[in-house]
């Protein structure tokens, strides 16, 4: 198959695809605790996967598309009580993006795919407006997220009590990690956890809730990590990326 990570590419190789008129697409998210079992890189290695496999799905639809490398780092004040999470102010998110998007736009591009699956209301409104600035300044850009359009069909697969209270380090990507990233959970921590069925969107937007300590998530989980499985972890990213791909294409076929 042919590359599609620009890292791995030559310069050469990548002029062909903005030639030939490929779209960018940008996977981020932040390094940011996720419970005591889960590595601080779940949402950037969960863009990554995803942007991948849409991509390879988009690919073979004839919409030509690359994948930037992962940028670890977004918006992420909701985890800043546990260390090792990194938060970027709004406006510093927002000159990176810009610059990144930029750059690709002067080499030929004709646009970018903005993967997150870090769903932190304050990080998307951010990612949005961007998006809207770069595509006014003549970069067409969308912040795709298949984590919302395929919830109901994410929730049906999952066996938790209340999977739609599974938000933050809880089922589904528990079971993310068992899939791709085995070694990296905490087998002995993951069998001691209860389930956590806070309504953290409740908590943090509509009670006004600074962050998932006061939201009731002293362990920074949400959902029932125990229900996670490696076989749900693979289905859930191959769905979401199916959507991701025809949302790709709808905007491509759209977009003047």
């Amino acid at each position: 198959m042919k590359e599609i990570w620009l890292e791995r590419m030559t310069y050469e190789e990548a002029e062909g695809y903005a030639k030939a008129g490929a779209i960018v697409m940008l996977p981020l998210s932040p390094l940011e605790a996720h419970g005591p079992h889960l590595p601080l890189g779940v949402d950037f290695f969960g863009a990554g996967t995803l942007a991948e496999q849409s991509a390879t799905l988009l690919n073979r639809k004839a919409v030509k598309t690359v994948i930037a490398p992962v940028l670890p780092y977004a918006l992420a004040d909701v985890a800043m009580p546990f260390a090792g999470t990194v938060t970027l102010r709004a406006q510093t998110l927002k000159a990176v993006v810009s610059d990144i998007a930029q750059s690709f736009n002067a080499h030929g591009f004709k646009g970018l795919v903005i993967v997150c699956q870090h769903l932190e209301r304050a990080n998307l409104k951010t990612l949005q407006e961007t998006a809207s600035e770069l595509t006014e300044a003549g970069m067409p850009t969308i912040v795709a997220n298949p984590f919302f359009t395929h919830a109901e069909t994410m929730n049906a697969m999952m066996k938790g009590e209340f999977p739609d209270l599974d938000l933050h380090a809880g089922e589904w990507e528990t079971a993310f990690c068992l899939w791709l990233y085995p070694k990296l959970v905490k087998m002995e921590v993951l069998e001691t956890l209860p389930p956590n069925w806070v309504n953290l969107r409740e908590k943090l937007y509509e009670q006004g809730c600074r962050d998932f300590v006061e939201a009731g998530g002293e362990k920074c989980y949400f959902g029932d990590p125990s229900q996670g499985n490696p076989e749900l972890g693979k289905k859930i990213y191959e769905g979401l990326a199916e959507v991701l791909a025809e949302e790709v294409i709808e905007w491509v076929q759209n977009s003047p």
